[in-house]
């Protein structure tokens, strides 16, 4: 009888001493094998949102290409206090699943239980926003491609602040609901344009040729911190799981990540919305920072050879200066 549970697998044998010698040596390459699979077999997490089934569905075939087989079970919050987040943290706990992908921005920058991890992250893909911007809305001619007047859809006072900077003659609706949603609300025309990640409008939009996408510049719409990261998390004490994490851990990645979140640790939390920072790095190893505070407004970029320090003078130039 075979018996297995998240860590081990216990092999019971009923039967004389040399049938099981002899059961022993005839089945040890099988045995070794099926340990090896159990091994390597993740059981992945995720939401029911179309973006959410994708990036599950990315981690899946990229720890595939490592040799690693996964399921994917979904969930969604069925408690209107909690989050998909905090969901698959709970099946993490509950020894559900060992895993999930996640927007690094969107995660907490503090775990009160500190008991799920955030193991690996991947490489930047596609930082940055645009703008879907409706027919009705669109001018080709004019700047950002939107006509005055236009009502434009975001999602924090960070996008609003700079949108505002560029296009005062705009009106704008804040709505937080998931960017399916909030596709929804543009389509039956409560707005005309809506502020998205380019990752969103890769995963949602099909060809549509009633609405333009207007790819913005990390540079031009500074983004949430750690936005374009995915990072995978377990549970603290799984050292399985976080062992195989690491083929998906890029770890030019976390200087980067790191220093932009830190500035959001480094600020109170009524900021959170309202900062983004966007780091990058040369061939030469410089980096190159370009940050915003939205209230009051304040943009700020520059450069320097080393990462050492660079959050706290992110910091002190958008809230001392």
């Amino acid at each position: 009888m075979i018996r297995k549970d998240k860590q081990h697998i216990f092999i019971y044998i009923f039967a004389p001493r040399q049938t099981i010698y002899d059961f022993v040596f005839t089945i040890k390459i099988p045995i070794i094998s099926y340990l090896m699979q159990a091994d390597n077999t993740l059981r992945l997490g995720a939401g029911k949102q179309k973006s959410e089934i994708m990036l599950a569905q990315k981690m899946s075939d990229d720890l595939a290409l490592c040799g690693i087989s996964c399921t994917i079970s979904y969930y969604e919050p069925h408690d209107p206090s909690k989050n998909i987040q905090e969901v698959l943290y709970d099946a993490i706990r509950d020894n559900e699943i060992d895993t999930a992908a996640f927007d690094l921005s969107h995660l907490p920058l503090y775990d009160i239980h500190k008991d799920i991890v955030v193991t690996a992250i991947s490489d930047r893909m596609n930082p940055g926003e645009g703008l879907l911007i409706s027919s009705a809305a669109y001018d080709p001619s004019l700047e950002l491609k939107i006509k005055p007047g236009s009502r434009v859809m975001i999602s924090d006072v960070r996008q609003g602040g700079q949108l505002l900077s560029i296009l005062p003659m705009i009106s704008l609706i804040y709505n937080t609901e998931n960017t399916e949603e909030q596709l929804f609300t543009l389509k039956n025309g409560q707005c005309d344009v809506l502020l998205m990640s380019k990752n969103a409008y890769e995963a949602l939009i099909d060809d549509d040729s009633d609405i333009t996408f207007l790819k913005l510049h990390p540079k031009e719409m500074i983004p949430r911190p750690g936005q374009g990261f995915t990072a995978y998390v377990a549970h603290r004490e799984d050292l399985t799981t976080r062992r195989l994490l690491k083929n998906l851990h890029h770890s030019e990645s976390v200087q980067i990540s790191n220093t932009e979140r830190k500035v959001l640790q480094m600020a109170n939390p009524e900021h959170v919305d309202k900062i983004g920072v966007y780091c990058s790095t040369d061939q030469r190893g410089y980096f190159h920072v370009d940050a915003v505070r939205s209230e009051p407004f304040n943009k700020i970029s520059f450069s320097q050879s080393i990462s050492a320090g660079l959050p706290e003078k992110i910091y002190e130039a958008l809230f001392t200066k």
